[in-house]
């Protein structure tokens, strides 16, 4: 504890987020915003301890960052899946109508074709190691 002799004061003024950001870590850590800018000026004066915290943080936003990244591309990779799922679908009820009405050996081949690439499609992205969705073929008789 530092004695009247022992301290200096010195008014400083800041942007009013600074304030906000060092009050509410000071609160976090359940102390004063003296004592917190205090701790701050202290450890930058300290070597390498402020090289060690910048990296700790760095790392740790890192991992929230690879993590967000990972999420993201599973909701992408279940979005078209879902949307090619929904295409095969559609080109199978409409394979079926056109079916019943006798189509020529062109069109009907065309059908297929437009059907197999969306199954392709389907297959790919089941083998991508997403065992939980793994696409099921859809077969017509």
């Amino acid at each position: 504890m530092m004695t009247k002799s022992d301290e200096g004061q010195y008014k400083i003024r800041m942007p009013k987020r600074l304030h906000r950001m060092l009050q509410r870590e000071a609160d976090r850590r359940g102390q004063t915003i003296n004592a917190e800018i205090l701790r701050r000026l202290t450890e930058s004066f300290e070597p390498g301890k402020t090289v060690d915290v910048a990296k700790d943080a760095l790392a740790q936003a890192r991992s929230k960052l690879e993590q967000a990244a990972a999420g993201f591309q599973r909701a992408q990779e279940q979005a078209l899946r879902t949307h090619l799922q929904k295409e095969l679908d559609e080109n199978m009820e409409w394979l079926d109508r056109a079916l019943a009405e006798r189509p020529s050996d062109a069109k009907l081949q065309k059908m297929k074709d437009a059907a197999d690439r969306t199954k392709d499609w389907l297959t790919k992205l089941g083998t991508g190691g997403d065992d939980e969705g793994q696409h099921q073929e859809t077969r017509r008789e």
